[in-house]
């Protein structure tokens, strides 16, 4: 698959949007990433205890992953890095938001909204028909403001890197999004769905 292009083009007030390279992206996140996570959001170094054989062959594995989707965007004002988002496909209908993030001083104007819209109008685009993300369950913040975007709660997990996490699912096809609501919300199955779904005999 060839690595993922966009342009830089227009968010809301003035920002702007582009995808980047490996190089550029690490360079900004190793630069700005610690501003976000403070002492009480511990996070584990694990590959701080790996042997260099180790490190090696889990550099191997992630080579073997090359060739899936991934996006790495910077938002921008008047040239300067104000935000991020990357995240890579984690299965062949499945975009996994790994990290977003916008500077402090420019957050409460709709602009992560503004990103997280046009990640999930690009991942739709592509073919993707869901979109995963995780937080720490006390990030409040992020976990309303994508239950607000129609992402829906579809588990907690504990991860040894970042402890307890809050698993969320936003469905980019409609009668997916029908059919979990089903499962998650009690609500009936119209027609459209119960044509889909086939119950497994008792």
């Amino acid at each position: 698959m060839e690595p993922f292009s966009l342009p830089t083009e227009a968010l809301v007030d003035g920002y702007t949007l582009r995808s980047c390279g490996k190089d550029e992206f690490v360079a900004v996140f190793n630069t700005w990433a610690p501003k976000f996570f403070h002492e009480d959001s511990p996070v584990f170094r694990h590959q701080e205890i790996h042997t260099p054989e180790e490190l090696a062959q889990i550099e191997v594995l992630r080579e073997a992953t090359m060739g899936l989707f991934r996006m790495r965007l910077l938002v921008e004002k008047n040239g300067e890095v104000v935000g991020w988002h990357t995240g890579e496909q984690q299965a062949p209908d499945t975009y996994y938001m790994m990290n977003s993030a916008i500077f402090p001083e420019h957050r409460r104007a709709g602009l992560y909204s503004a990103v997280l819209a046009r990640v999930l109008s690009i991942v739709k685009g592509v073919g993707f028909q869901r979109a995963k993300s995780r937080h720490r369950t006390m990030n409040n913040a992020i976990i309303i403001a994508k239950l607000r975007a129609g992402f829906h709660i579809s588990g907690v997990n504990t991860d040894d890197r970042f402890g307890q996490l809050v698993e969320l699912v936003y469905m980019l096809h409609p009668v997916r999004e029908k059919v979990f609501a089903v499962y998650t919300q009690g609500a009936r199955a119209d027609a459209e769905v119960q044509c889909h779904v086939s119950l497994l005999a008792e």
